[in-house]
């Protein structure tokens, strides 16, 4: 998200649970010229609206999908996820109903940047 803010994203917010890495955070968003707010709290514990929610190193698909699950995300979900995001979107289909498309990554070849649309429970009520 900093990296973002940094090429010119207007508006960021960044959310760490680990009291160390925000205070880090607070440092490094003087580096950006936007708007950048930094909450220290877990993101299963936030009201989240946002037009883009992106996420790295933070626990598989399907997790993440039940801390998001009554979030307002308006366009998408980017994930960098590892070489078994495959596994992992598999075994989030078992849940949950989402559309995706991978993209290659240039930090490694076989890692993917997953991005998520139309994110439902299955078996959910209208």
């Amino acid at each position: 998200g900093l990296i973002l803010s940094i090429l010119g994203v207007s508006k960021t917010t960044l959310i760490e649970s680990d009291a160390r890495k925000t205070s880090f955070l607070k440092q490094a968003k003087k580096l950006s010229q936007q708007e950048v707010t930094i909450i220290n709290n877990r993101i299963e514990k936030i009201n989240i609206d946002c037009t883009i929610l992106t996420c790295r190193a933070l626990c598989q698909i399907d997790t993440l999908f039940k801390f998001v699950e009554n979030a307002t995300i308006k366009e998408k979900i980017l994930l960098l996820k590892g070489a078994n995001f495959q596994a992992e979107l598999d075994c989030a289909q078992e849940t949950w109903q989402f559309d995706y498309v991978t993209h290659p990554s240039i930090t490694h070849a076989e890692a993917r940047i997953v991005e998520i649309t139309n994110l439902k429970r299955k078996n959910a009520s209208s």
